[in-house]
């Protein structure tokens, strides 16, 4: 979803306002992608860039914006570790969304410019594909914030 598109349904939707939102710089997009290891997929850079620092209620009390997701990966190795669960992290995979230790999102930065997104709830087994692009779960996450 494009940067533009985005800030639009946030705001059509009531689920902020447009003084609210405040984006990420290119600079710390490339910088995270740099510490990451990775090329960050266009869809992902487009919210970065859109929303990376906030939007007002907008996923508000998950680890989702820059101030939060650096180490995210590293959080979810350890959560895989601790519940001795029998599989890690793909190659190229991207923790972005972390909610209160037990549940993180991610995709696989080599999977397209708008890759599926894998979720891990702990107690329920590998991660599944709960949506098909990562703008699809940013639709989702739009219409379950929405207030029009």
């Amino acid at each position: 979803m494009k940067k533009e598109v985005l800030i639009s349904e946030l705001i059509r939707s009531g689920v902020c306002e447009d003084g609210e939102i405040k984006g990420a710089s290119a600079e710390d997009v490339m910088a995270l992608s740099k510490h990451a290891g990775i090329s960050f997929p266009s869809a992902y850079i487009e919210f970065l860039l859109a929303v990376g620092d906030g939007a007002g209620e907008f996923l508000r009390g998950v680890d989702v914006f820059l101030s939060a997701i650096r180490d995210l990966n590293e959080e979810a190795v350890n959560i895989l570790i601790e519940n001795a669960e029998g599989f890690t992290l793909p190659s190229g995979a991207f923790v972005f969304l972390m909610h209160q230790g037990y549940e993180f999102d991610y995709f696989v930065a080599s999977e397209g410019s708008d890759p599926p997104v894998y979720q891990y709830v702990e107690g329920n087994g590998r991660p599944l594909r709960v949506w098909n692009s990562f703008s699809d779960f940013l639709r989702q996450s739009i219409g379950s914030h929405a207030k029009t």
